[in-house]
């Protein structure tokens, strides 16, 4: 296999990405984190590694479902080029890069490539239309040139930080346990049609169905893929501004299950 891409996503930012990069590379060779452990799991000539960043780090499950894959590889020869690339409503990865890299490191391969593309917040303070609008054009560049730089296989290394190592450090505990218990913030209202929209899109499979309503456990990865995905805005935050956000450019129906 020449190509393939694993992708971690909320809301559609970072499977945007992960769908022009697979496009510009004629294959449609993308699995999504959550089913990845469920299927054959081939190394590649080239592998990327598409997620949004949590509180200046990957979100948890990314290590997680990545080790469990990778402790199965006994051969990673055909691996030539591995490339790490997220997506944040700020410029900076903080410590994610630097931390996947070791998490690679730790299976002997070597990470070639790290970028990062500034896109819409979607979990504390959804940015506005006009706002969305200008990022997303700054982000089609970005991504171009990403592309031209994975198709030359540039060398670009993770930068080290030491502010974001130490807020890394803190974060730890959102991501650990915060994020767990994030959905426990949810309720839901009368608004609620039973489409079962937020189960079959929930990357964290952290949703049942329970007399027609939605029940919300503690696998939460604070994606707020749900809140944003609900049709009727049935799904609502304890504290809800009642603003929602979804890459109006991603096609979600890539993550859907029955």
């Amino acid at each position: 296999m020449k190509d393939l891409i694993i992708c971690f996503s909320g809301t559609g930012n970072s499977y945007y990405v992960a769908k022009e990069i697979a496009k510009a590379q004629s294959h449609d060779n993308i699995i999504m984190l959550n089913e990845l452990n469920n299927q054959k799991f081939e190394i590649p000539e080239r592998l990327g590694l598409i997620f949004p960043i949590h509180m200046s780090r990957e979100p948890f499950t990314v290590e997680k479902e990545m080790r469990e894959a990778l402790s199965k590889v006994k051969d990673f020869t055909a691996l030539k080029f591995l490339y790490i690339i997220t997506t944040a409503s700020i410029n900076s990865p903080g410590w994610a890069h630097i931390r996947v890299e070791k998490m690679f490191k730790d299976y002997g391969v070597a990470t070639t490539y790290v970028n990062n593309i500034k896109m819409p917040d979607n979990i504390i303070n959804p940015t506005n239309k006009e706002r969305s609008e200008q990022l997303f054009l700054e982000a089609d560049v970005k991504i171009k040139n990403i592309i031209e730089d994975i198709k030359v296989e540039k060398i670009k290394f993770p930068k080290f930080k030491a502010f974001t190592r130490t807020y890394s450090n803190i974060s730890f505990l959102f991501n650990r346990y915060y994020a767990r218990n994030y959905s426990k913030n949810f309720i839901v209202t009368e608004e609620c049609i039973s489409c079962k929209l937020c189960y079959k899109s929930c990357p964290a499979n952290n949703i049942t169905f329970e007399n027609g309503r939605p029940v919300f456990h503690n696998n939460c990865f604070a994606c707020t893929n749900c809140i944003n995905t609900c049709p009727t805005n049935a799904i609502k935050k304890k504290k809800d501004n009642g603003k929602r956000y979804k890459n109006p450019k991603g096609n979600f129906n890539h993550f859907y299950r029955s």
